[in-house]
């Protein structure tokens, strides 16, 4: 997937609009969680996503999510990691 139609995929599902970040190479986020949901692409380099069970490996054009509440940890690539994201409130 492509930045413009990742755009696109975040207003039709009601995700504020897509901001950029980057994280430094070898970065370790402990263990957090959000109070709302992110949709995230991998523009360069790569993270691992570790949460709810699962560990997702992503790189270049890959899409991520992480849940509302979801206890989860990034590790970031030898290279660091830019990415866009975007985040939408979950009606409780």
């Amino acid at each position: 997937m492509d930045a413009q139609q990742f755009q696109i995929a975040l207003e039709r599902d009601g995700f504020t609009r897509a901001t950029a970040g980057e994280y430094a190479p070898g970065l370790i986020n402990l263990e957090h969680t959000h109070p709302f949901e992110v949709r995230g692409l991998v523009l360069s380099g790569a993270m691992t996503i570790s949460g709810g069970g699962q560990v997702q490996r992503c790189g270049p054009g890959d899409v991520f999510v992480m849940h509302l509440g979801e206890t989860h940890r990034e590790e970031v690539g030898a290279a660091g990691c830019r990415y866009l994201y975007g985040s939408r409130q979950v009606a409780g």
